[in-house]
């Protein structure tokens, strides 16, 4: 068989320096987009193998990249296969002709009754059945570095588009409810979550408890329809962004005066105002939180939370 020895190892090399720079690059991506909290589109439970997977990784290269680097600098020999050193002289190799080689044996025997024979092997070995090339294939980098590409891009951003958000609201059922007039209890706002409402709401010590005193809510504005009514917005996240579900909390303006005219759909707001909890009409003893704002002035435009998603 016909091999260009000095061409196979020459692309090994640039093989393994590739391998070596995509695995380095996809490390770092994945240190930089822990630093930067560009992982908010998995669970909080994956983020720190993110970060693991990504120090491993830079480990492994820099070990492949030492062990490179030796072998790089090995005697030739070393490399050079078995039969180039010892030849047999019964045994001609032709290496000339590219298209294939051929060898010659002649074997005599004899049986000892002082009559011989002679056999003579004519072997034809061909690239067409033999033939085998080291080839180097840089679309396998290609792919291996769309992570790094859109890493740099800036994508996945702080959370996916408000087209993927809104589709999974639209038709979505939502309780309704007026504004009621409710003494108010202490004088503290209480810096509430989503999860924490939704659990008060489902026991009765609890709604008795915080029912009446002033809250206040972070999340993004989605309309009801209702031009003093919509609902705070927040997706829960169990695993990735998309199988993320949206939780909801009824938000009410007491001022017949005012609406909620002006505010765009997903827009990030911060909402102040009192805590209530009304039962379902479809659901007899099940009951849902609702803030009541006073006015419009409580309702406050605000940036974009970094880690948009609950988990």
């Amino acid at each position: 068989m016909a091999h260009v020895h000095a061409e196979e190892e020459n692309t090994y090399y640039i093989d393994q320096l590739c391998t070596i720079g995509v695995c380095g690059a996809l490390g770092g991506a994945a240190i930089m987009m822990y630093q930067q909290k560009m992982l908010s589109f998995l669970a909080d439970t994956f983020h720190p193998w993110v970060l693991a997977g990504g120090i491993a990784l830079l480990v492994l290269v820099v070990i492949r990249a030492v062990t490179l680097w030796f072998a790089v600098g090995r005697p030739r020999a070393e490399h050079q296969h078995p039969q180039d050193h010892f030849h047999d002289p019964d045994h001609a190799h032709d290496h000339g002709d590219c298209a294939g080689h051929e060898h010659h044996h002649e074997h005599a025997h004899d049986h000892g009754d002082g009559g011989g024979h002679e056999h003579d092997h004519h072997h034809d070995h061909s690239h067409a059945d033999h033939g085998h090339e080291h080839g180097w294939s840089p679309w396998r980098y290609a792919v291996l570095l769309l992570p790094v590409v859109l890493y740099l891009m800036n994508m996945p951003s702080g959370g996916f588009s408000n087209d993927f958000l809104a589709h999974k609201l639209r038709g979505q059922e939502v309780a309704s409810a007026g504004a009621m007039h409710m003494e108010q209890k202490g004088s503290d706002v209480i810096d509430l979550r989503f999860q924490e409402l939704s659990a008060w709401a489902q026991n009765e010590r609890t709604r008795k408890e915080y029912e009446g005193y002033v809250g206040k809510l972070r999340g993004q504005f989605w309309p009801t329809g209702n031009e003093r009514a919509f609902t705070l917005v927040r997706f829960k996240m169990v695993c990735c962004a998309t199988d993320a579900v949206p939780v909801n909390v009824l938000i009410v303006l007491a001022n017949e005066n005012e609406t909620l005219s002006g505010i765009q759909e997903l827009q990030w707001v911060e909402v102040e105002g009192q805590i209530q909890f009304r039962e379902r009409p479809d659901h007899k003893g099940a009951f849902f939180p609702i803030l009541q704002v006073p006015s419009r002035d409580h309702i406050r435009n605000i940036e974009a939370d970094p880690s948009p998603f609950i988990q």
